[in-house]
């Protein structure tokens, strides 16, 4: 073979084919060990397959057998300080989180009792100008409710009746109310005037009894009653209107402007007093009952043709 070169020690760095002996590559497993045992081929040396010694022992599998256990359970072994590793890091994760939820669930809960604390010190001080404001009002409100009772249960008194008028009290201001309380029959016990326990006669007395006590403790220019007689029956009717025409002839009083369609005969009058028909003219008294008497009427009014206050 010419020019035959002999293969030395060191021939083998020259095969570009062949790994460096000792490189850092292979110095551990650097092959992809996901597919299966049978695709791999197993190098090692023949004293692998030997169970004794090298002259008289049997070649078989055995040694190479009991080698990839051990090797199996070592990779187990290390899988499982893996996962053993891993569930404690797992552990100490969740266990920060917790304090870190802990401490954040400490701020806000701080955070809010501060903000209860501070509506507490402004509700205090709100309470405390409500009772403020209240010692005033409060006992100026009672005394004219206690006014205004005494001339309602006098009113009341002249009709054969019995009634009052009283302050319901309430820490809740919404609930706070003017009651008013009667009875229109001899000893019976007084009821809340409502809608549904007195009749609409009885509901128009106590109205401008009510009215009539106001007048005591307001001050308007004048008054306008409508229609309150209608649904009494005569006797409180007169009773009322007697009341009503005192009232409003006093000295000092408002006027009062009574509108109604029909008025009791033989009712008390005084030259204060001022009746006006709407809608008169030369022919009303045409359809008046033969036996009525304008001159006569007035008359027994006591009108002499002076007015004053209506």
């Amino acid at each position: 073979m010419g020019n035959e070169a002999s293969q030395g020690a060191d021939g083998w760095d020259r095969f570009p084919d062949v790994e460096e002996p000792y490189t850092p590559k292979t110095s551990g497993v650097y092959q992809d060990m996901t597919l299966p045992l049978s695709s791999y081929y197993i190098s090692s040396g023949h004293n692998s397959y030997l169970s004794g010694d090298q002259v008289a022992s049997v070649s078989n599998t055995k040694t190479i057998e009991k080698c990839l256990k051990l090797e199996l359970i070592e990779l187990r072994t290390d899988e499982m300080d893996s996962v053993v590793a891993d569930d404690n890091v797992v552990a100490e994760y969740q266990a920060r989180q917790r304090r870190i939820t802990s401490k954040e669930q400490e701020r806000r809960i701080t955070a809010k009792e501060q903000e209860l604390a501070e509506l507490e010190i402004q509700r205090e001080a709100i309470l405390s100008g409500i009772e403020a404001k209240k010692a005033l009002w409060l006992p100026e409100m009672r005394k004219l409710v206690h006014t205004i009772n005494i001339s309602f249960e006098t009113n009341f008194k002249d009709i054969g009746c019995a009634g009052e008028v009283s302050l319901k009290e309430d820490e809740d201001y919404d609930k706070c109310a003017i009651e008013i309380k009667v009875t229109f029959r001899e000893g019976e016990e007084m009821h809340l005037l409502t809608s549904k326990r007195q009749s609409g006669g009885e509901r128009s007395v106590a109205t401008i009894l009510y009215l009539i006590a106001l007048q005591g403790v307001t001050d308007t220019p004048f008054r306008v009653v409508d229609e309150i007689n209608q649904g009494m029956d005569a006797a409180n009717e007169r009773k009322v209107f007697e009341l009503l025409v005192q009232s409003s002839c006093k000295p000092d009083t408002p006027q009062c402007f009574l509108l109604t369609p029909k008025l009791l005969a033989g009712l008390t009058f005084n030259r204060d007093i001022t009746v006006l028909i709407i809608m008169n003219g030369p022919h009303l008294e045409e359809g008046l009952p033969k036996a009525f008497n304008k001159k006569k009427m007035l008359r027994q009014a006591g009108h002499s043709g002076a007015t004053g206050p209506t």
